[in-house]
């Protein structure tokens, strides 16, 4: 094949994937516009290289920060995309706690030795792998209403993890901005966070 030949196709390859990209971000903006109105929060809007752009979320309800934000981990063919939202407590501490589903990856954790706490509820124990550095209390502070809504929530599709994390309580899942049933999801777990606020400012002042 002629090198012009080749040139023009990497051309236009670069050309379609960018427009891709514009396409997928407009939705992105869209969909989070969108969400920042149903939950009273404030849109941030940074604009990057060559007119993309990082858009996030934040404001407060109930007395915390809330945000809503997207990152990538990894490259190349082992780039992922995630989606999280987070609420800020008052205070943190040194508490630290995390909720993985069960699954394959929380049994090779715990064969490797991490060490799950148990809540005495049979479904909620079954449906998450929970750590935290305060067993002694952790578990108690999880009364029923957060356990069912938290249940309700996997079982209406939130598979993510929920975890205290850089003074946040954070929930993240993998998907984009781009998706409806991805900002719906970040949508219903606010509330969620907000009670996870609660547990943790217990449990420092225990």
């Amino acid at each position: 094949m002629a090198p012009e030949l080749v040139f023009l196709g990497v051309l236009v390859s670069m050309a379609v994937l960018f427009l891709l990209t514009l396409h997928q971000q407009r939705k992105e903006h869209e969909n989070l516009t969108a969400l920042a109105l149903r939950l009273g929060l404030e849109l941030k809007v940074e604009t990057k290289a060559m007119g993309l752009q990082a858009v996030r979320i934040n404001g407060w309800r109930e007395g915390r920060r809330v945000e809503v934000w997207g990152f990538t981990t990894g490259s190349g063919k082992s780039r992922r995309r995630w989606v999280a939202a987070g609420a800020h407590p008052r205070e943190c501490g040194s508490l630290t706690f995390r909720f993985d589903p069960q699954g394959l990856g929380t049994s090779l954790a715990e064969f490797f030795g991490a060490k799950e706490i148990q809540v005495g509820d049979r479904r909620f124990d079954e449906a998450w792998f929970i750590r935290t550095n305060r067993p002694d209390i952790f578990g108690a502070t999880l009364v029923p209403e957060l356990r069912e809504k938290m249940l309700e929530l996997r079982d209406a599709g939130l598979k993510g993890a929920y975890r205290l994390e850089n003074g946040r309580v954070m929930y993240v899942e993998e998907g984009t901005f781009a998706s409806a049933r991805a900002v719906a999801h970040l949508e219903m777990v606010v509330p969620v966070l907000l009670l996870l606020t609660d547990v943790v400012e217990y449990c420092v002042r225990r």
